[in-house]
């Protein structure tokens, strides 16, 4: 029903009767997969960009909208508007599936576990530096209390110097 359906389309479409706002809702639900086609062809587009191929990307792209054509004047008559809906998420997919060549041939995934062993070799003193620095203020709380009276007034001022200027250090670089 309608009250189940997207809250926008009742926004986008009013002062239509219900049946028509259901094939609204239905054709949006379609569609919205072209999203995953529209992301996959950027990705694939920038691909040939890189290696210097600029040509294919458009080439697939009227390919993609000359068949997608030739499906709704051949089909439409038989199948209505249902069919302008998912010929609209083909013509979103087949450049992408026209441009697959380009990931090169296909490799079977293998179990290589030298890279994450090294990975994990280096990142040890960060994660520990990392670490400490998530708990340090506990653990320099927890030791400052043992301390004398106004201890622990000194440890944050120093905490919060050394911070600021970490701080500048960091955005001064990035």
């Amino acid at each position: 029903s309608l009250h189940d359906a997207l809250p926008i389309l009742r926004i986008i479409v009013p002062g239509f009767p219900e049946s028509t706002r259901l094939l609204a809702i239905e054709l949006a639900r379609i569609q919205v997969f072209s999203l995953v086609g529209g992301a996959w062809f950027a990705i694939l587009a920038t691909l040939f960009q890189v290696r210097n191929r600029f040509l294919w990307p458009p080439i697939s792209i009227v390919l993609s909208y000359l068949t997608g054509f030739a499906l709704l004047l051949w089909w439409l008559p038989f199948y209505g508007v249902r069919l302008a809906a998912w010929v609209q998420l083909y013509i979103n997919f087949l450049p992408c599936i026209l441009m697959l060549p380009i990931l090169g041939r296909f490799k079977w995934f293998s179990l290589d576990l030298a890279l994450p062993r090294e990975i994990c070799r280096r990142m040890k003193p960060v994660v520990f530096g990392a670490a400490y620095y998530r708990t340090g203020v506990a653990a320099d709380r927890l030791v400052a209390s043992f301390l004398a009276p106004g201890s622990i007034v000194i440890l944050d001022l120093a905490q919060r110097v050394h911070v600021a200027i970490a701080r500048m250090l960091s955005q001064g670089i990035v």
